[in-house]
């Protein structure tokens, strides 16, 4: 049998920004519209190819209210990667992701490739103190970390994150983390 490579992908963020609609969109193909807390962890997993490789890819879908964060520690090793995502109509949830970053770091993860998602792209509006696209490139220029919008609810944006994701980790650990099916 072909070999497998499999990446533990952790989703960080704060409540309500999309992080369990965007594990749903790539691990079910369709998402329940209606808001529920994740408690704890959830976990999707998809399976792919990165230049005729087999890779696997497992989210770990973290609950991000406060009150999760302290059970939330153990979920972090082994990961290969970290979506860090925010939503772009609460802007709270940007400056945020410096906190998930300490978590990370705290957590003995800091070093592994990070992307920063702004979802519900789908309803953004400037005008009503929304953050612009331009205002969350320079936030995540300044952290050195690319940058993707999406509306993980319509799946705009959310098929070109998922291949640079896979573009990164494939890059980074395909000769390192090989599984055998």
């Amino acid at each position: 049998m072909a070999d497998k490579y499999i990446f533990k992908i952790l989703l960080l963020g704060s409540g309500g920004v999309g992080k369990t609609t965007l594990k749903q969109r790539y691990t079910e193909g369709l998402v329940d519209p209606i808001y529920k807390t994740t408690i704890g962890v959830e976990f999707g997993m998809i399976d792919t190819k990165h230049a005729e490789q087999e890779v696997s890819l497992h989210f770990w879908d973290i609950g991000g209210q406060i009150q999760f964060r302290d059970i939330s520690g153990a979920f972090y090793k082994g990961a290969k990667a970290a979506i860090l995502m925010f939503d772009v109509t609460q802007p709270k949830t940007l400056s945020e992701i410096n906190e998930w970053l300490k978590i990370m770091k705290q957590e003995g993860v800091d070093g592994i490739p990070k992307i920063i998602v702004g979802n519900k792209i789908d309803i953004r509006r400037v005008d009503k103190g929304h953050i612009s696209q331009e205002k969350a490139k320079e936030f995540c220029e300044k952290l050195g970390i690319n940058y993707f919008e999406t509306s993980a609810l319509y799946g705009k944006g959310t098929d070109e994150l998922l291949q640079d994701l896979v573009k990164v980790v494939a890059k980074i650990y395909l000769s390192v983390n090989k599984k055998t099916n």
